[in-house]
């Protein structure tokens, strides 16, 4: 295994041009870190400031079962590991916005901290802490940071509840708002690691760290094993596919949300109808109770001129008697 390595970091030397699986691959991520834990451990005490030494332990608690078989594979999103057998240690490299990272990455969280055992009192509870590398705006009031933590506080006088677990962030799009600190524990330099698109560049901000360099052979060499590059390419066209779930959900909310303006529009429309309606209806009910009026009116006007046709028919014929008897 020792000479497949230094043949591999010999050949990786004169590697130049694109990497084709970089790792920002989850699955070469994932994969890599767990299956060399010198490289696992630098980068956990870089993210929590710890002095990279023998007094150091990590293991892996979830390791992925490498198989030839692809299909119908359920991908592992995180990496396990216990640190010094006293603190569970959860890292995820995400870069698909899924718009649920909020939730997931509280729900790893949360399972990392219910870490006891059958009998097990409250207090034997190991800390557990959520890392993620976020390749996308989240958090938007918090997207001009680039690394962060979140802890369960009290509101009013930010005092920490416990302090038996957090949540972190390291955005990877924002490297330019890196601290003294972050540059100091050297946090910017493997994400730009992570970053990198070619070997050439990969080489050059690796050179003046041995373990970065190691950690950039080991993902050469994986791009040079047939299944490794199966399984990364299996696993973007993964992400692909959620990407495109995504992009079929939002696409139908948009839609209902159009449906739903189009039927207030109409229900606005069909109300201002009904009120027009309304009026028209008062108005014509106005104008019924008018020409009934005017009706009673005209009735009552026939009765007097008819009652006058009457007295003067009298008047007549009462003429008509005096002038036979002169």
């Amino acid at each position: 295994m020792h000479e497949e390595r230094a043949a591999i970091r010999k050949q990786f030397e004169n590697a130049k041009g694109e990497i084709r699986y970089g790792f920002t691959n989850n699955y070469m991520f994932i994969h890599l870190l767990e299956e060399n834990l010198d490289i696992l451990k630098s980068l956990i005490c870089a993210l929590l400031h710890l002095k990279d030494d023998d007094s150091v332990t990590v293991r892996v608690l979830n390791p992925i079962q490498m198989s030839d078989q692809i299909e119908g594979k359920t991908y592992i999103m995180d990496i396990e590991v216990l640190l010094n057998n006293e603190l569970f240690v959860n890292l995820e490299m995400q870069v698909c916005d899924l718009k649920n990272y909020d939730v997931r990455s509280l729900q790893y969280l949360c399972r990392a901290f219910d870490n006891l055992m059958a009998g097990d009192d409250y207090i034997e509870t190991r800390k557990a802490i959520h890392i993620g590398f976020v390749d996308y705006d989240h958090i938007k009031k918090d997207s001009e940071e680039f690394y962060s933590e979140y802890r369960l506080r009290n509101k009013k006088t930010g005092t920490d509840y416990t302090d038996g677990f957090s949540l972190r962030i390291v955005r990877m799009k924002r490297i330019d708002r890196a601290t003294a600190e972050d540059k100091e524990w050297g946090i910017d330099k493997w994400v730009r690691l992570f970053k990198a698109k070619t070997w050439e560049e990969i080489k050059m901000i690796a050179e003046k760290n041995e373990t970065q360099m190691d950690a950039a052979a080991v993902l050469y060499g994986a791009n040079l094993d047939d299944v490794k590059r199966r399984h990364a390419q299996a696993y973007e066209d993964f992400v692909r596919w959620q990407k495109w779930g995504e992009q079929e959900k939002q696409g139908l909310i948009t839609a209902l949300d159009e449906a739903k303006e189009e039927l207030n529009d109409v229900k606005e429309k069909l109300e201002a109808r009904d009120k027009e309606l309304i009026k028209r209806d008062k108005a014509l009910e106005e104008r019924d109770k008018i020409l009934e009026e005017r009706d009673k009116i005209l009735e009552e006007r026939d009765k007097i001129l008819e009652e006058r046709d009457q007295e003067l028919k009298k008047a007549l014929e009462r003429i008509a008697e005096l002038e036979g008897q002169v």
